[in-house]
């Protein structure tokens, strides 16, 4: 198999992640499964241990790459992988049959888990009418594990354009509500028995979910237009990174607050929106993307884990996080 920088392609300008390999423009489901080299199939085989005895594990499998024999992780027995080629069908039910683009894919941790990225057609004004427009971009998220780490899900992952920050703000728009959660409208499928029963759905479901992105742009101007004050944005910073079980703010906790609170006032773009909610959320996606998703990178020495953290790990939750706390503190 090869290193996940060699299964990653990208159309247009050069993502983020600055990783993958270069097209001349955006393909469809059926080039995309082929040029991030994702066109290979998955099995569960049984486990036995390595010994005289050859016991086999009763409760548990092993998922590998049917092409190479590589073992992607260790599941249920209950486990249903979920093809990369039905994931990429289901995507193209959701953006439209057919006629899905998309803008970047390929595996990370070594095939185990895949993703797959759309970019929406329009861009969101933030501020249009009030003052400096920001713009925001519409992006579709699939991700898939082989690993049985999580189930197959789509999300969405709107991105600022003058800085390239993944927003992914949580907003619960179930029954008409702005409030701010943990919860980001999704599809989850678990890898069981009923995965093609729920994939069915997932289509539908995903699509009476779009206006998540109606739902967003409104909280977004809400921040815009909302001003912060000193004791605010400090108090607000302090309650996303606040002291440890002992009520002691270490270092690490103290450089954590000081970074987002100069980004407040110094981030890239922040000039046309000073001084406000908006600025204060963008600073701890930025501090999120750039720094904290970059630290776990180099400690796993893997750069496509700073793409995993900023879509599905701790950069992620940091963000939601931070959009929790700061939607409370302004409502």
């Amino acid at each position: 198999m090869p290193a996940d920088v060699e299964t990653m392609f990208y159309a247009g300008q050069v993502p983020w992640h600055g990783i993958g390999t270069a097209l001349p423009e955006e393909v469809n489901a059926e080039q995309a499964i082929k040029l991030a080299s994702l066109d290979w199939d998955v099995e569960t085989a049984k486990i036995v241990t390595n010994d005289q005895k050859r016991t086999a594990v009763d409760d548990y499998r092993v998922t590998r790459r049917i092409q190479d024999n590589a073992i992607l992780g260790v599941v249920k027995k209950s486990f249903k992988p979920i093809q990369n080629r039905d994931a990429f069908r289901l995507f193209d039910s959701v953006v439209g049959e057919g006629k899905a683009v998309y803008h970047t894919a390929g595996s990370l941790q070594g095939g185990s888990k895949v993703w797959i990225l759309s970019k929406l057609p329009g861009v969101m004004e933030i501020g249009k009418g009030v003052g400096n427009i920001d713009e925001i971009e519409r992006y579709l998220l699939l991700s898939n594990a082989h690993d049985g780490t999580r189930p197959l899900q789509m999300l969405f992952t709107p991105v600022r354009v003058v800085c390239s920050n993944t927003l992914g703000m949580a907003l619960d728009i179930r029954n008409g509500s702005d409030k701010v959660t943990r919860l980001a409208p999704r599809v989850t499928i678990a890898h069981n028995i009923k995965a093609k029963q729920h994939m069915k759905e997932a289509g539908r479901m995903m699509k009476a979910a779009l206006n998540y992105y109606e739902k967003f742009g409104d909280f977004a101007n809400f921040l815009y237009a909302r001003q912060v004050n000193t004791v605010q944005v400090k108090n607000i910073i302090s309650e996303v990174f606040p002291p440890n079980q002992k009520r002691e703010v270490t270092p690490t906790i103290a450089q954590h607050r000081m970074a987002v609170e100069d980004l407040f006032v110094s981030g890239k773009g922040h000039d046309k929106i000073a001084g406000s909610a908006w600025a204060l959320f963008n600073a701890f996606t930025q501090y999120a993307d750039h720094s904290w998703a970059v630290s776990a990178a180099k400690k796993s020495k893997e750069p496509a884990d700073r793409a995993y953290s900023i879509w599905m790990g701790g950069a992620k939750g940091l963000k939601q996080r931070s959009g929790r706390i700061i939607g409370e503190a302004t409502m």
